[in-house]
């Protein structure tokens, strides 16, 4: 049988959305792949087109808190696999989160995947070379895929809030990179002389992120059919009023400003709404000294289809020489 008599493959899309998690494996910035219910990335053979087959999935695997928010699949390559007469083409995908929703105190924490195994310092980053890759399948498709977009494109904004600071900027890039990268060197590259995000980006002096919250928080709580309690009193009617809105907005003040974002008094606001806040405002589940002085907008409405004024210099550790 030659090559042209050979049936075609089955045809697969796998979709594998990711998150950065600040304190992840060992406590560095970890790039996170959340999963389908059954601890694998979602699956399905494409029915219509490669890229409508993997919205429906992203549509259907969104870890709480993110289904309001505004996320497109990307595609990242194919892997084609064959067991004897058997051949399959899987079409892998990735879509981009915001770190918050994949912090450990937010809903479902446990589930998210690491892709990538940090180190500290560069110089140790790079004795463990390729080792830090995840075994997870496709990991290193997926961190391919992310190294060059985040080297020479906006993307790294749609790893974040809304509202942010330059340490969680650079947080996405030492996740992906696989160290931790030099503050001052980052700095300068993203921010001065001008940087390479300060045509996406405008600078927010110590904003008053209530009303932020307060509106996400109301918005958010679309999802949520009732408050933490057993009160059926507290429960949410079907049609918002303008007593909700005054009730989540009062809510919305026990969040105060920590060091890289917001702390929230446990308890008080539902996982899910929580979440959804959390993606829009930069957010830290723990306060960590002082807040910020400078934090950060996106004014870019696809910064991933834009390129940076200068390209990334420094090389991800787990790159081999020849890649």
């Amino acid at each position: 049988m030659t090559s042209r008599d050979q049936p075609l493959p089955d045809v697969d899309v796998t979709l594998v959305p990711v998150a950065v998690r600040q304190d992840g494996v060992d406590g560095h910035p970890t790039l996170m792949g959340w999963p389908d219910a059954y601890g694998r990335w979602a699956t399905e053979p494409v029915a219509d087109t490669p890229s409508g087959t993997a919205q429906r999935l992203l549509a259907r695997n969104l870890p709480p808190g993110a289904q309001l928010l505004t996320v497109h699949p990307r595609p990242v390559g194919f892997v084609e696999q064959a067991d004897g007469s058997d051949r399959r083409l899987t079409l892998i995908y990735t879509s981009a989160l915001p770190m918050a929703l994949c912090d450990p105190e937010a809903p479902d924490a446990e589930r998210w995947i690491a892709l990538l195994h940090p180190e500290e310092r560069k110089s140790t980053a790079r004795k463990a070379g390729s080792s830090m890759v995840a075994d997870a399948p496709f990991a290193r498709e997926v961190l391919v895929h992310w190294r060059e977009a985040l080297e020479a494109t906006g993307a790294a904004l749609r790893l974040l809030a809304g509202h942010w600071t330059a340490p969680q900027l650079r947080d996405v890039y030492s996740a992906i990179w696989g160290y931790k990268q030099d503050t001052a060197s980052f700095t300068k590259w993203a921010f001065r002389s001008p940087g390479a995000f300060s045509p996406l980006v405008e600078k927010k002096e110590a904003p008053d992120l209530t009303d932020a919250v307060a509106e996400s928080l109301y918005r958010a709580s679309e999802l949520s059919s009732h408050f933490d309690t057993d009160d059926t009193s507290k429960k949410r009617p079907s049609d918002p009023s303008a007593t909700d809105l005054a009730a989540w907005t009062a809510l919305s003040k026990t969040l105060t400003p920590g060091k890289t974002g917001l702390t929230v008094t446990a308890g008080v606001v539902p996982g899910n709404v929580l979440a959804s806040a959390a993606a829009r405002v930069a957010y830290r589940s723990t306060s960590r000294g002082a807040p910020p002085k400078t934090w950060y907008a996106t004014r870019e409405p696809d910064p991933e289809n834009v390129r940076l004024a200068h390209t990334y210099p420094s090389r991800p550790a787990w790159l081999g020489r020849g890649d």
